[in-house]
């Protein structure tokens, strides 16, 4: 991919070795910097969201998910309407702080999946979904 895109394979690797750490330690924050930084500046958005709303994705901290934007989603999501993204979250207390890349056009999962198997990731399946907003009539 361009120089403008993630190196994901960077990317997971750090991740793999950050979740094999069981505490926070001075190696822990420092792969999580590195995932950071390897996912900064590269086409990214930041947002905030409250963890109730109903627009809130993922509520894990230090989470990643590929997805694709549902047409109906609206406010925060509406630039990523039907756009493939990664979506990486920290939580707060009362807020999801998500940052959001998106994908070139041509993205293809499969391309992510051969990756992870190359680098011994498992389970990068449960990492990729397409987006099934429901408004709630309340």
């Amino acid at each position: 991919m361009k120089n403008s895109h993630i190196d994901f394979k960077f990317f997971l690797e750090y991740y793999d070795m950050f979740f094999k750490i069981p505490t926070w330690t001075k190696e822990k924050y420092d792969l999580q910097s590195k995932m950071l930084n390897t996912i900064s500046k590269k086409n990214t958005h930041r947002i905030n969201i409250h963890c109730r709303s109903n627009n809130c994705i993922t509520t894990d901290s230090n989470y990643f998910i590929f997805i694709k934007i549902d047409n109906r989603r609206r406010r925060f999501f509406k630039p990523f309407q039907n756009k493939w993204v990664m979506i990486y979250s920290i939580r707060g207390r009362y807020y999801m702080n998500y940052t959001i890349n998106i994908l070139p056009k041509d993205f293809n999962p499969k391309e992510i999946i051969s990756i992870a198997n190359s680098i011994g990731f498992k389970n990068i399946k449960e990492y990729i979904k397409i987006d099934n907003y429901t408004t709630l009539n309340i």
